[in-house]
């Protein structure tokens, strides 16, 4: 249980950290999470200090089998800190994941099917080539997700839904 004061929808989101944003990014980048709406993030306050913390929650729309999420779905794709490069750390750590040891334990101790751990390899490995030559969370989520064009225009596959299929 976590002590949080509301959700992210009832601040303005500049009052976010970039790492704070960009970790939650890199979350769900890597978990393909279909659904991070600003009501699924709560705001808790900074430890010893007056900033503001995101905590993540509700993964139920995570690992899917297939791409099809829409910018509009994804809160942060909107907020200013995406727009801003990847601190030292975070790239690191980026640099870091093995998508595939993680999807053979997500297998192994989670049951789960092989199809929704193919494209969390392939969204890990993204995010690895966008960050090592210096794209912006915002730029990497653009090849992943879909361009809501309103209701008139038919949904377009994203760039990596064009690639992979």
């Amino acid at each position: 249980f976590i002590e949080t004061r509301d959700t992210a929808g009832n601040f303005a989101p500049q009052v976010f950290g970039t790492a704070d944003v960009h970790r939650i990014g890199i979350l769900d980048i890597r978990i393909v999470n279909l659904d991070r709406n600003d009501g699924n993030l709560l705001v808790r306050r900074g430890r010893g200090s007056a900033r503001y913390e995101l905590v993540p929650i509700d993964h139920g729309l995570s690992l899917p089998d297939r791409l099809e999420v829409f910018t509009d779905d994804i809160a942060w794709m909107s907020w200013p800190q995406a727009h801003k490069p990847f601190g030292k750390a975070e790239l690191e750590y980026i640099k870091t994941l093995n998508g595939t040891r993680d999807a053979r334990l997500l297998a192994k101790y989670l049951g789960v099917r092989r199809d929704c751990l193919r494209l969390m390899e392939v969204t890990t490995r993204l995010l690895q080539i966008g960050a090592e030559f210096g794209l912006t969370l915002f730029e990497i989520g653009s090849v992943i997700y879909r361009e809501d064009r309103g209701s008139d225009v038919p949904a377009q596959p994203s760039k990596l839904e064009q690639i992979i299929e």
